[in-house]
């Protein structure tokens, strides 16, 4: 039997190919291979791989071009795509990378930190897979365990000769009410059903076999979808003297499919970098889907650590969001406020009469809330960052189902959450190192430029795109050829180069500048590129030599 492929790597150059695919494989991990964008994307849609290893850049097509064909898979979700860099990645870098789809960039490692690299990236999918896999049991369980309805009508006497306890457990009113009146069974439809379902009946009336969809509204608010087949028993005379019918519950196949496009929505816009507030707008709707009644909301932990700070609640009104802005994490802090605090689900069924809503009781009672559910919402490291809630208009117990679909929730909001954190991080250490008054670029050993921040863009005049397009970084710092061969030589040979030299901005000035150079490595310790500093002395001098107030 044949090893599903879990790592996918593209790689143009045979060698690095064969050598990355020989160390993940020398550790037990199966490996597919290709060259290029075009068989990677056949590969991926043939194999699923869990991971792909995707070289910066490829022979016969750009890598934004292959990853943006990646999102458009639907098994996308399920996998890490990670461009490896023959250089190192900076923070830039790693964010344009994020920007384009890929989840990490980084610059190819050793073959035992790759295979170590590799294995965190599975064990991070094989926690996503298998959360994934766990949200669907939930949802799967309570549909599995219902059974059809089998009802017997007398139509000449207009009774129900007959109707099993299934009708409980979809119509969720007892068999009593059936027999008693028979008409309920209609009379339980959603309104936008029941003039088709009137037409159904007389059809059936006049002899017709007839199947049929509708809507079950549940007194509880719940709607489920059936489906309805139904045969009329004829008399000797040929007349309509019986109608006998299957109804079985059909919301299982709609509520996967509403379950699967649910979460599809959650990753794509996680995956095209929406604000944390429209994913987490996303989650709340999609939850409210699957409850009519509820309205959901999602509070996150402030920075201080004691408050809540509101996320989403489309539903809510209002007044109430910004009522609860700022919510303080306590013991006795209402539904969402204790939870934060004691870390662990908070039920209040009856707002009113609970002590954990002494003094949010009139705030609720005001927007006719009476109920609370709410589940804390824990990281990896077992922290609380926010917490999603259930909230009813009425006095509430919750069914089991309700409490899985709470935490399978609160745990898509905290990969939502996690992702947004790692985003912030990367692009605040880009803006850090734009930040820096010295020129700070990357030369490759083609004289290319590869990275260029603010700090040179200020010292030179020439703005990044520009440098990076130029055929060589000379025609960019326009230095004496027989320094910067000195400088180059030195830190081939050495390894770094410091010293002071004359070069011009893009206007022509001369200025002045301290650089040190620094070479860089690759995994086979092969000169790659070269990481340069310049500080202009010019205005470090003027600095040194101003006036200073007595």
């Amino acid at each position: 039997m044949s090893t599903v492929p879990v790592t996918l790597v593209v790689e143009p150059h045979q060698g690095t190919r064969r050598a990355i695919a020989a160390a993940l494989e020398a550790e037990g991990l199966a490996v597919a291979r290709t060259e290029g964008g075009v068989e990677a994307l056949r590969r991926f849609r043939a194999l699923h791989p869990r991971v792909v290893l995707v070289n910066d850049t490829l022979p016969d097509r750009r890598v934004e071009d292959l990853l943006a064909d990646l999102q458009g898979e639907v098994s996308r979700s399920r996998a890490c795509v990670v461009l490896l860099g023959a250089e190192a990645v900076t923070s830039a870098q790693r964010l344009w990378a994020l920007d384009i789809g890929a989840d990490d960039y980084i610059q190819l490692p050793p073959a035992a930190d790759l295979v170590a690299q590799v294995r965190t990236y599975l064990r991070q999918n094989e926690r996503q897979e298998a959360a994934l896999r766990e949200s669907e049991w939930r949802f799967r369980e309570l549909a599995d365990n219902i059974d059809e309805v089998f009802y017997n009508y007398d139509v000449a006497n207009e009774r129900l000769l007959y109707i099993n306890s299934a009708f409980e457990r979809i119509w969720a009113r007892p068999v009593s009410q059936a027999y008693e009146k028979p008409a309920s069974y209609l009379e339980a439809a959603h309104p936008e059903d029941r003039p088709v379902m009137e037409e159904v009946t007389r059809r059936q009336r006049a002899g017709e076999e007839t199947t049929a969809m509708f809507r079950v509204v549940r007194p509880d608010g719940e709607i489920r979808l059936v489906s309805e087949h139904a045969r009329p028993v004829l008399d000797p005379q040929g007349r309509v003297e019986r109608i006998v019918a299957t109804t079985r519950d059909v919301t299982k196949v709609t509520n996967h499919e509403r379950l699967q496009a649910w979460e599809g929505r959650v990753f794509e816009a996680i995956s095209r970098g929406e604000p944390l507030a429209v994913v987490l707008e996303h989650i709340v709707r999609g939850a409210e889907e699957f409850t009519p009644r509820a309205l959901a909301s999602i509070l996150l932990v402030d920075e201080d650590g004691k408050t809540l700070r509101h996320g989403a609640a489309p539903s809510l009104p209002d007044a109430y969001c910004r009522a609860i802005d700022g919510t303080p994490i306590g013991p006795k802090a209402g539904s969402c406020g204790t939870a934060a605090y004691r870390g662990e689900p908070v039920i209040v069924t009856d707002i009113d009469t609970d002590p954990l809503w002494a003094d949010w009781a009139p705030l609720a009672r005001k927007h006719h809330l009476r109920a609370c559910w709410s589940m804390p919402v824990r990281d990896a490291d077992g922290r609380v960052r926010a917490t999603f809630a259930h909230y009813y208009r009425e006095p509430r117990a919750p069914r089991t189902e309700d409490l899985r679909l709470i935490a399978a929730t609160a745990h898509l909001t905290n990969i939502a959450i996690e992702r947004d954190r790692r985003d912030r991080e990367v692009r605040m250490q880009a803006a850090l190192l734009d930040k820096a008054h010295d020129g700070i670029s990357v030369r490759d050993l083609r004289h290319r430029v590869v990275y260029w921040n603010r700090g040179a863009e200020r010292l030179y005049g020439w703005p990044a795109r520009e440098a990076k397009t130029a055929a060589s970084v000379r025609e960019v710092v326009r230095v004496d050829d027989a320094a910067f061969d000195a400088a180059l030589l030195s830190a081939l040979t050495h390894g770094e180069w410091t010293g002071e030299m004359t070069t011009r901005t893009r206007d022509g000035a001369a200025i002045h500048i301290q650089s040190h150079w620094t070479l860089l490595r690759d995994e086979q310790d092969q000169p790659q590129s070269i990481l340069v500093i310049d500080n202009d002395i010019r205005a470090r001098q003027h600095h040194a030599e101003a006036p200073r107030p007595m």
